[in-house]
């Protein structure tokens, strides 16, 4: 957007015989005279630009948010268990004072539950909308590799240097996607290790029996899955760059 001003500085700072072509931030169609109502035209560009990128900003902040407290849940998940097994309170503990080691383990389970709920309900919230935006932006970003090099080849100065922006903040809006998503994958895994390396073989029998429960509940890994289609990871993120790069080269042979 500050790069249309560019134009209007140089003509007050480094006039020339005449004035420089004014240029919109991109192309749009508003079937309005562009020299009679170019500073509405540009309003609305900018407008338009600014309130999707906060909506997009803000849809991916709330997601970061949500995936980072559930990140949090994963870890305290794992401080717990490692409190359950702690070799200090097994030998203070007497065979009449059990009743706060099963309100420990039931709050565990619950608290394990009550985070499974919650992922769940991210991925049922922005397994539409992840699906669109990659989709979209695999789209985009093939395009905007192209015309990088369509105006290599023309010789323009400066629209390369602000496509090459422009990818470069598509590929980080995936890449912070795909690194929370990785994030959870990893906080989920190492609950499931915590709880295996951790000393419940040697406790008395009735924890034991409890504990193989909760253990064959967090085997399983804990993923953003959108539409059984693909999962929010950082090989994942790998495989849509290189599908993006593909399609480049199919829409620049075309």
């Amino acid at each position: 957007m500050l790069t249309t001003f560019i134009p209007q500085f140089l003509d007050i700072f480094m006039p020339l015989n005449e004035s420089r072509p004014w240029k919109h931030p991109y192309h749009a169609e508003f079937f309005l005279n562009d020299e009679t109502h170019f500073y509405l035209i540009r309003f609305i560009m900018y407008f338009n630009s600014l309130f999707t990128s906060e909506m997009i900003i803000a849809n991916n902040t709330m997601f970061v948010i949500f995936t980072q407290h559930a990140n949090g849940m994963f870890t305290i998940l794992g401080y717990r268990v490692e409190q359950l097994f702690n070799d200090k309170q097994e030998l203070s503990k007497s065979r009449f004072n059990c009743e706060k080691d099963y309100k420990n383990i039931a709050i565990f389970v619950e608290d394990h539950c009550n985070t499974l709920q919650f992922v769940d309900i991210i991925q049922s919230c922005y397994g539409m909308i992840i699906f669109l935006e990659f989709f979209g932006l695999l789209l985009v970003l093939g395009t905007t590799m192209v015309q990088v090099i369509k105006f290599n080849l023309l010789g323009m100065s400066d629209r390369p240097i602000r496509s090459v922006v422009y990818i470069g903040v598509q590929i980080f809006y995936m890449f912070m996607y795909s690194y929370m998503g990785q994030q959870l994958i990893d906080k989920s895994t190492q609950l499931s290790m915590k709880i295996y390396s951790s000393r419940w073989h040697s406790t008395v029998v009735w924890k034991q029996k409890m504990m193989i429960f909760i253990m064959l509940k967090c085997i399983r890994t804990i993923t953003i899955n959108v539409y059984n289609i693909f999962i929010l990871r950082l090989e994942n993120f790998s495989a849509i760059l290189q599908s993006a790069m593909s399609f480049c080269m199919v829409l620049r042979r075309m």
